[in-house]
């Protein structure tokens, strides 16, 4: 018995076939793990995982939200590695790997051209709607050089701002690379330090927050005109267009003729220069619609001046104009003979120079540019201020001492043809007078290069999106956003994580197979 019994000890030739075949099956085990686990986020802030702010975030949501990533090429591990965390955690966030070609009908719908997509771009998407962001917009570069924020008058860019930013310096360093002045080094040392005090920070976190709260709020603030009643289309106006491609503000239509009902979501509404009058139910509705706190801009030209039901909801807000367009004595001076000597002449006009209120919060903005600006009112109106309880009356525009009314060119004064009305615990009525002067078609390429065109153009326009603050359409975000973090930490990869996992198991079986070793040599000499 006792023979039988030694013949069945491991021998230690056995324990080093064991050890081998152990460390290969967990080699070929290691292979068949989730990506999530075979990658370890080493980083001293946990850069590359999901915060406590978004688990507790998205663990809340109570309905589905898909979020699509397009064409991950793996030119970031680090970003999958995230979403890939992302994908595991969450029951309602359901996360596809796809492709631009099979998910073109949204990009389209989301106004996303397919050749100018790239890798990474991500839609996120709910049964209420979807939103589009591309991947340089998850990064951000970050300064605290105070000779680079001096330059950039910023800390931060975006990833795309970054690029711009460089891509200019490189223009000029070129540019003036060839003469000797300093200004070429200037530049140069400039782009060093952008290159060099700058930190790359990863957004992904915080922006996919942001647009899942964007995709599941019941409701979102919108902009509308009101039609129905021969008003001038805003869309095709110059300022409509240069509203939308420079600050990106859409304008929804509006007809609520028939006792249809404002709907719940507006905060704002235009009333460009109609031709017809609207009926007093529709003055009822937006005068109720202004009392329980929305916003309201007119345009109006004189022949509006004379429709009672629309005049009706500018004057319960205190306001009202005289018949007559205003206009401006101005002095001109020509050159007679040959000697340079020259006279005046007393010219009368209605496109009349204005001088914007910037110590209103509607055109504060305007405050540093307002230098600059030609703001000019044609055919305009002189508002009279009825001041009423509860209601703060302030003028927006108004002319020089020598505008008249009308006829009257002999009784001149500084006169109001822009102004905002304010009610407490109620909504904020803006009128502009002179509609002409905001409500000119598109331009054309000609008149686009027409600097006695575009100047008194452009500056009107800039005091209506300046104004455009006064009814902010972005809904209040309810939720805790985390923030960016840094991204130049790295990430363990694949392989590392591998070689460190297998170091591990070949260490431990060393160990175990050398204690092993060891009993066996002191019961065999003890024996």
């Amino acid at each position: 018995m006792e023979k039988i019994n030694k013949s069945r000890k491991l021998k230690p030739s056995v324990i080093i076939a064991i050890v081998v075949t152990v460390v290969l099956l967990v080699n070929i085990g290691f292979q068949f793990l989730p990506n999530a686990l075979k990658q370890i986020d080493i980083t001293s802030q946990k850069t590359h995982s999901l915060s406590d702010t978004t688990e507790q975030y998205f663990s809340s949501l109570d309905e589905k939200v898909t979020v699509y990533i397009l064409d991950a090429d793996g030119s970031d591990m680090k970003y999958e590695y995230w979403l890939e965390q992302l994908d595991n955690s969450f029951e309602n966030i359901d996360l596809v790997w796809t492709t631009f070609d099979k998910v073109s009908d949204k990009l389209t719908a989301l106004g996303v051209k397919l050749e100018s997509a790239s890798p990474y771009l991500m839609i996120v998407e709910s049964e209420k709607r979807s939103v589009a962001a591309a991947y340089s917009e998850l990064l951000s570069y970050r300064t605290t050089n105070s000779t680079l924020i001096s330059y950039l008058q910023v800390n931060e860019l975006s990833a795309s701002q970054y690029n711009e930013v460089y891509s200019n310096l490189y223009n000029m360093y070129t540019q003036y690379a060839s003469s000797s002045s300093d200004t070429a080094s200037q530049i140069a040392e400039i782009m060093q330090l952008l290159i060099y005090d700058t930190e790359r920070f990863f957004n992904a976190e915080p922006y996919l927050c942001k647009m899942v709260e964007y995709v599941t709020v019941d409701i979102l603030p919108a902009r509308y005109t009101l039609t129905g009643h021969g008003e001038t289309e805003f869309s095709k106006t110059e300022a409509g267009y240069r509203i939308l491609s420079l600050v990106g503000v859409y304008h929804n239509t509006l007809d609520i003729s028939g006792g249809k009902a404002i709907p719940e979501d507006a905060v704002s509404i235009l009333v460009v220069a109609p031709t017809s009058d609207i009926s007093t139910d529709e003055a009822a509705a937006l005068i109720s619609f202004l009392n329980k706190g929305g916003q309201m801009t007119f345009f109006t030209n004189e022949a509006n001046l004379n429709m009672p039901n629309l005049m009706s909801v500018i004057r319960a807000y205190g306001l009202d104009a005289k018949q007559g367009a205003v206009g401006e004595v101005v002095e001109v001076a020509e050159e007679t003979g040959t000697s340079g000597s020259s006279t005046k002449e007393t010219v009368y006009r209605t496109d009349v120079a204005v001088n914007i209120n910037t110590a209103h919060k509607a055109t504060s903005a305007l405050e540093s540019l307002v230098s600059n600006l030609s703001p000019v009112i044609k055919n305009g109106n002189s508002i009279i201020y009825n001041n009423k309880d509860g209601f703060t009356l302030t003028p927006i525009l108004t002319t020089s001492q020598s505008a008249y009314v009308g006829d009257n060119t002999s009784d001149l004064s500084s006169l109001s043809v822009a102004a905002i009305s304010e009610k407490k615990g109620g909504g904020t009525l803006l009128w502009f007078t002179g509609a002409e002067s905001f409500t000119k078609e598109i331009l054309s390429k000609e008149d686009a290069n027409n600097t006695d065109i575009t100047t008194p153009l452009y500056s009107n326009i800039y005091v209506v999106i300046s104004s455009l603050g006064l009814a902010p359409d972005t809904y209040e975000s309810t939720i805790k956003i985390p923030d960016g973090k840094y991204h130049g930490e790295r990430l363990m990869s694949v392989g590392e994580t591998g070689y460190v996992l297998y170091a591990v198991v070949i260490i431990v079986l060393v160990v175990a197979a050398a204690i092993f070793g060891a009993i066996y040599w002191y019961k065999r000499k003890k024996a």
